[in-house]
């Protein structure tokens, strides 16, 4: 199936959304319940991918019991594994179903393979998406252990090769908040171009401010005209910012995307990717010193996605 469709704040335009699926996550987060408790456990039917790892780790006791309460089906998976969702989609009835997936605690890799799999495996003859979102307080990252490993993403079952040298590299890369991961990969990629994209008006200044200390190796060697603000709540300007850096950079150079920053500047690179394959993701992939809570903000971002088969 192809994205025939983005709809950007849908909640003014189709505030009546009855999904067929709900999918939430549960993690040691106090944010993990923070959607489902919002929107009222909104599915027909509702399911939660746990993870498998930290099932005894600040709040993940009382999300389970959370979900267990409300009767969510339960699937286990590993953070570092892709959750098998064939099978949680094996079971919809209709061939036009409405699916809200909550990706506030969910890795990279789990909300990347859904789109994939809807891409390339679904069988139906259209999904509307509803991902929803909502963002962490500002809080002080915490320290990564110095082991930093660089995974890379695709939308197509084909053997992956990182980008070749026939093309300069374009990166276009957010910004997040933990210290000198930025310039980590850009001394192993040694882009020609760069742009650096960061979450401007963000929830909290401080967050900007800890964007900019953590960062500010790779920033102070940054011409200042690339160094590209977004507003972390408008989805709609931030597809529209990446857009225009990507489409010019596509014709002469080789385009990677490291989607570093707030999940939803994650979500949109996805989309682009979907309907630019010959768009590259990589992201550095660590464990953290110290496990740290984050709590949820008082709002919410939502993005309908509709996927129709060819």
């Amino acid at each position: 199936m192809e994205i025939t469709e983005l709809i950007h704040d849908p909640s003014s335009s189709l505030p009546d959304f009855k999904p067929d699926l709900f999918i939430a996550g549960s993690g040691y987060e106090s944010r993990s319940t923070c959607i489902p408790s919002r929107f009222k456990d909104p599915g027909i039917r509702n399911l939660v991918i746990a993870f498998k790892e930290c099932q005894k780790v600040l709040y993940r006791k009382e999300n389970d019991q959370y979900y267990t309460d409300r009767e969510y089906e339960f699937m286990i998976t590993s953070g570092d594994k892709a959750p098998a969702f064939e099978k949680v989609f094996e079971n919809l009835e209709s061939s036009t179903p409405k699916v809200m997936v909550d990706i506030s605690v969910m890795p990279r890799h789990w909300y990347h393979s859904l789109l994939k799999y809807l891409h390339l495996s679904a069988p139906f003859k259209k999904v509307h998406l509803r991902i929803v979102y909502c963002p962490a307080l500002f809080f002080e990252p915490a320290a990564y252990r110095r082991k930093i490993a660089f995974r890379w993403l695709n939308m197509n079952d084909a053997p992956y090769r990182k980008p070749g040298k026939e093309k300069d590299l374009f990166m276009l890369h957010g910004l997040g908040s933990e210290k000198g991961l930025g310039n980590l990969l850009f001394e192993k990629l040694k882009p020609n171009h760069i742009r650096l994209l960061y979450a401007d008006p963000a929830i909290h200044k401080s967050y900007v401010e800890t964007v900019f200390v953590g960062n500010h190796r790779l920033i102070n060697q940054t011409d200042i005209r690339n160094l590209v603000p977004y507003p972390l709540m408008d989805t709609k300007t931030l597809y529209r910012t990446m857009l225009d850096h990507i489409l010019p950079a596509r014709n002469e150079h080789k385009v990677v995307i490291v989607p570093q920053g707030p999940k939803i500047f994650s979500m949109i690179a996805m989309i682009l990717q979907l309907n630019y394959p010959d768009i590259n993701i990589v992201y550095p992939h660590y464990i953290s010193s110290h496990i740290i809570d984050k709590k949820p903000f008082s709002e919410q971002l939502l993005l309908d996605i509709v996927f129709e088969a060819d």
